[in-house]
């Protein structure tokens, strides 16, 4: 336990998530209790991606429902909770004292890597978050050292959020309680073993080589929040797994909570 405030990789699997929560948004409410006394939190979602580094700033951001073809509740529904302008331009003078560029959006809302989780783990709405967006044009590396970058927020009461999912083959999905895809199963256990290790290294350089990784992550957009999340980490921080399970088959719902 530290004093700076957490950090959380969150896997938010499918739209569908926003109204079936099942064990893993059990598990988002409860440890969202934790959250109650932050600032403010700052997410990176791979449903927001651009050729430069974004980060948003509206006060009153838009529910996107970026996605098509689903239940219509899903397209009814608003996540209120407030942005936060100075939040936004602290963050980009932060990134500017580490070399990065970023550019202030007022007009971006927040996608469903964004309030189809927050649903379950921040229900009331209640605190301040800003986006960042995915910068298309960013390497593995340089995504860690972003979230390097904003570490020094968690001392000023900022939490910090990696949205996608552990693992993501959209293509090999089933029903929502069919029997999980070995390497499904396989690549969740690894990420997990090399987190509760500290071993960092694995899934930032070697992670192409861990078993099930190809066929959980076709594309790595929703990989590379995890290495955001890991970036701001501290050696001090202990993680706690909650243990969303794999619907669909493919889609892990597991997530991770470090404070």
């Amino acid at each position: 336990m530290t004093n700076n405030a957490p950090v959380m990789f969150i896997s938010h699997g499918a739209p569908t998530f926003a109204l079936y929560p099942g064990e893993a948004g059990r598990l988002l409410r409860r440890v969202g209790k934790q959250l109650n006394k932050v600032k403010g939190i700052v997410i990176l979602s791979p449903h927001w991606i651009s050729h430069h580094q974004e980060i948003s700033m509206a006060e009153n951001p838009s529910t996107i429902h970026d996605f098509g073809g689903f239940m219509d509740d899903l397209y009814t529904i608003n996540y209120p909770a407030p942005g936060d302008s100075r939040l936004a331009l602290h963050i980009q003078n932060t990134l500017a004292q580490q070399g990065t560029d970023s550019i202030l959006n007022a007009e971006r809302g927040r996608d469903h890597g964004v309030w189809v989780p927050m649903l379950h783990l921040l229900p009331e709405a209640n605190i301040p978050i800003v986006q960042l967006s995915l910068n298309y044009h960013l390497s593995w590396s340089e995504i860690v050292d972003l979230g390097r970058s904003l570490q020094p927020l968690r001392e000023q009461g900022i939490a910090i959020i990696g949205s996608g999912g552990i693992t993501h083959n959209l293509a090999d999905m089933r029903g929502l309680n069919q029997t999980a895809r070995p390497y499904a199963v396989s690549f969740q256990h690894s990420v997990r073993k090399h987190l509760l290790n500290k071993e960092y290294d694995e899934l930032i350089n070697n992670a192409h080589s861990i078993d099930g990784f190809k066929q959980s992550h076709p594309s790595d957009e929703h990989y590379l929040p995890l290495l955001f999340t890991i970036g701001a980490l501290t050696q001090q921080d202990q993680p706690s797994v909650l243990e969303g399970g794999i619907v669909y088959g493919s889609l892990s719902m597991e997530s991770y909570f470090w404070c």
